[in-house]
């Protein structure tokens, strides 16, 4: 006879075949997991391109030896060979804290601390794009062989220090892309400082791919003194708004001589200003004195006098060369903010009281294809001027009316 079993027993025995095959399937799972969990504790972190924001960059052994935006790179920094960081050290800034006092690792000041003292270094932002600015108590003084990436960040750096935002003293090849820059907590007397400096034979430097606004005294000036060596720059597709003085490009005149007697190539500093945006700026976009020479090509220029803080207004123009200073505009648009003031586009100056004696040189500016907004008035006095053909630039550049974006970096 056979055992007599009721509809229960059946879906009991069922009912744990079930459990059996699941607590199977779970050890099994468990087995694999655990392995994984504990290999993923001991893993050593992330390499660019694995889990940072750093499309683009191509990291060995913790060294950044590529870098696809450096192929648009143009201007006199690219016909000087600028590589900034690249082959050196990758130092990541992940906190926007800022002690001068103690630089803790993780932060932008021990990330230039450390360049500094290695001789070059890759600093690279790895920030959250709604991240807290970092703001500077103190300046940052970079060091040669640096490259300040803001790389997917697009950090925001706020200056309140009493001088320069960042020191650019005498260094060889910086390179400066995707950072955004501003400094505020100074009256209009206060001119002690820039928000970037450029001085004291710093060569081979790019700034490119940023914006600024509302600098202390100028946006980005770049200066040499007699016995510093030359100083070749690129500033090239960066915004710069809200500011009075953008931009001074001055150097030593030679004594007794004329500021042209040696020709453009070989001036001392050679500035390449290019398809940048200008906008609710008053003038010094840019001025050039000494000997100097800038090629400012494609740019958009909007600009109007200013209020300043104490009521006063300030002037305006957009190009000026004196003193020697040699200025080529090439395809930039100069417009007008304003309808109630002709404003100067283009000027160019004989030398200063201060000047006279040491630069027998007028200054020099040459207009080739700029475009000039309404009720802009276009001035170019004082015709001592070299040939456009003999400036011997690499012109990869291209005009305002192109579409390319300003702002980071495309990677």
């Amino acid at each position: 006879m056979a055992p007599y079993r009721s509809a229960g027993d059946g879906v009991t025995r069922a009912f744990s075949f079930r459990l059996l095959g699941v607590a199977l399937l779970t050890l099994a799972a468990l087995a694999i997991t655990f392995p994984l969990l504990s290999t993923a504790r001991n893993a050593p972190p992330p390499q660019a391109g694995q889990g940072w924001c750093s499309e683009g960059l191509t990291v060995r052994d913790g060294r950044v030896v590529g870098a696809n935006y450096l192929g648009r790179q143009d201007g006199f920094a690219d016909a000087a060979g600028t590589t900034g960081g690249l082959g050196q050290r990758l130092l990541l800034v992940t906190s926007t804290a800022d002690d001068a006092r103690s630089a803790h690792a993780g932060t932008l000041r021990h990330a230039v601390e450390t360049a500094r003292a290695a001789g070059g270094g890759y600093i690279l932002f790895d920030l959250p794009r709604d991240a807290q600015p970092i703001t500077l108590r103190t300046p940052l003084r970079l060091g040669s062989n640096v490259t300040f990436d803001g790389g997917c960040s697009t950090p925001r750096i706020i200056d309140r220090s009493a001088g320069s935002a960042i020191y650019l003293d005498g260094v060889r090849n910086v390179v400066i892309v995707g950072i955004t820059l501003t400094q505020t907590g100074f009256a209009d007397q206060d001119e002690g400082g820039d928000c970037i400096t450029v001085r004291d034979g710093a060569d081979r430097v790019w700034v490119a791919y940023s914006a600024f606004s509302a600098c202390r005294d100028g946006m980005i000036d770049v200066t040499a003194k007699h016995g510093d060596r030359r100083g070749r720059v690129t500033i090239s597709d960066n915004l710069f708004t809200d500011h009075d003085k953008v931009m001074l490009v001055t150097a030593a005149a030679p004594d007794g001589a004329s500021c042209f007697a040696n020709g453009v190539g070989n001036a001392q500093l050679q500035v390449s200003l290019l398809r940048n945006r200008f906008v609710r700026v008053a003038q010094r976009i840019p001025r050039v004195a000494g000997n100097s020479f800038v090629h400012s090509y494609g740019n958009d220029i909007a600009f109007a006098p200013r209020r300043r803080n104490s009521g006063e207004m300030s002037g305006s123009y957009g190009g000026l060369a004196r003193d020697g200073g040699r200025l080529l505009s090439q395809a930039n648009r100069y417009r007008s903010m304003t309808n109630d003031k002709v404003l100067r586009g283009l000027v160019a100056d004989g030398p200063s009281q201060k000047g006279r004696g040491i630069c027998a040189g007028q200054g020099a500016a040459l207009s080739v294809d700029d475009k000039f907004g309404p009720r802009l008035e276009r001035r170019e006095g004082n015709r001592n001027r070299v040939s456009a053909q003999s400036y011997n630039l690499s012109n990869r550049a291209t005009a305002w009316q192109a579409d390319r974006p300003v702002g980071p970096a495309l990677r």
